[in-house]
């Protein structure tokens, strides 16, 4: 069994590694040969759309940038935020729009997990992982969770935790990543929208959820354990 576990961590490793670099590779060759800059001013949505972009639109421009990304390549999840939102005015509108957590938990509750083909390689299905992760996080800005009414905290939260357990269920398409940071907007979310209850105060007193909420990573099964069970309950007196 432990040799069984050891080799899925292996494979769930190996694909993380081969889209972080691929991500990595191919956003440094967009800057071969012009300045950082330079770049950074061509991935701008001109300003005159900028108001009258849809946010369904700007959702799927942040998403189809290279800054999501930068989740994968800072230490903690608010530097790779604070670098994204400085660099990209679609982000900044987008954190602004009242109707944004609306429209994002629209847009996560139209993605299918189960929407993937056994065929893929690695890089496919570590793009297919990292989708669910990117918009995960995204939701669980406090620009986004502090516009959420009682409603969408409930529909954000069910979506989770249903999403985190075909997650644990299909190892062969999700990473141990990818449940970090589920685990991670879940945690995030009671953070933010429990404060001050009891399953706040539990959850500040864990070292491991403090890591989670500073990385996005899990240091054991306890943790994950932890935050389930505090979000099943929060979804029982919220």
């Amino acid at each position: 069994m432990k040799t069984k576990k050891k080799k899925l961590f292996c494979s769930f490793f190996i694909c993380f590694c081969v889209f972080s670099c691929s991500f990595q590779v191919n956003a440094q060759s967009k800057q071969d040969g012009r300045p950082l800059d330079e770049i950074k001013l061509a991935e701008q949505i001109p300003e005159a759309n900028l108001s009258t972009i849809s946010t369904e639109m700007l959702i799927q421009e942040y998403l189809d940038s290279r800054y999501p990304g930068y989740i994968l390549i800072y230490n903690y999840i608010h530097n790779a935020f604070e670098h994204a939102y400085n660099d990209f005015n679609g982000l900044r509108e987008l954190l602004k729009r009242r109707d944004a957590s609306q429209k994002l938990i629209e847009f996560y509750q139209r993605m299918d997990p189960a929407a993937y083909e056994s065929s893929w390689d690695n890089v496919e299905k570590g793009a297919f992982t990292f989708s669910f992760v990117f918009i995960e996080v995204l939701i669980s800005h406090e620009s986004i969770l502090e516009k959420m009414t009682k409603s969408e905290v409930k529909t954000f939260l069910n979506e989770l935790l249903k999403k985190n357990e075909f997650k644990i269920n299909h190892p062969e398409i999700f990473s141990i990543v990818s449940i970090q940071f589920n685990t991670y907007s879940i945690a995030r979310l009671l953070e933010f929208k429990g404060k001050g209850n009891s399953i706040s105060e539990a959850l500040s007193k864990s070292p491991g959820v403090k890591h989670l909420l500073k990385t996005g990573q899990l240091q054991n099964n306890d943790v994950l354990n932890l935050v389930i069970q505090k979000a099943k309950e929060f979804l029982n007196i919220y």
